[in-house]
């Protein structure tokens, strides 16, 4: 007898005969210096299909940035050697094309980030529900308009010098 094909459902679509997370195509940076709230965080991104990196603090997230480019950077806003006020910034700034989310603990800010910090999105850790997250990062990666590059990508691919 043989088994039952499972048919997709939601976000989900058939690759190769498997049925695919279509989560899984994004890549989103997680920034939080509290390790309890970083692992519960990556855990419910995992779980709803998406490939999640982490950083403890700014640095880190800069150099995990460098690795590997994420579709979206989640970060928190007070943390230790360089905070969330100062990343989302730099990140803006380097890589216009990734949508910010800054999260916290400390601010209360209902649906829009505290005044002065750079992000799309705000998500109070503790006054929200996950279900919440899921569904802004869904929007953000689905509506955010990627600028495009005013200068080719990979400029020393265009030099080659042919024969």
């Amino acid at each position: 007898m043989q088994a039952p094909v499972r048919q997709p459902e939601g976000n989900q679509f058939i690759n190769g005969g498997q049925v695919v997370n279509a989560n899984q195509k994004y890549r989103i940076l997680l920034v939080d210096d509290e390790p309890n709230t970083l692992d519960s965080m990556a855990m419910v991104l995992r779980s709803d299909g998406y490939q999640v990196s982490t950083a403890i603090h700014g640095f880190d997230a800069l150099d995990q940035i460098e690795l590997a480019m994420p579709d979206l950077v989640i970060s928190d806003l007070n943390m230790p050697q360089m905070s969330g006020f100062e990343l989302l910034p730099i990140v803006r700034e380097r890589y216009p094309m990734i949508p910010l989310i800054a999260i916290s603990g400390i601010y209360d800010c209902a649906d829009r980030a505290p005044e002065g910090v750079v992000a799309e999105a705000f998500y109070a850790k503790g006054h929200h529900r996950p279900e919440r997250l899921l569904r802004t990062i869904a929007e953000l990666l689905q509506t955010w308009p990627a600028p495009q590059p005013s200068f080719p990508p990979f400029p020393a691919l265009l030099n080659i010098v042919q024969d």
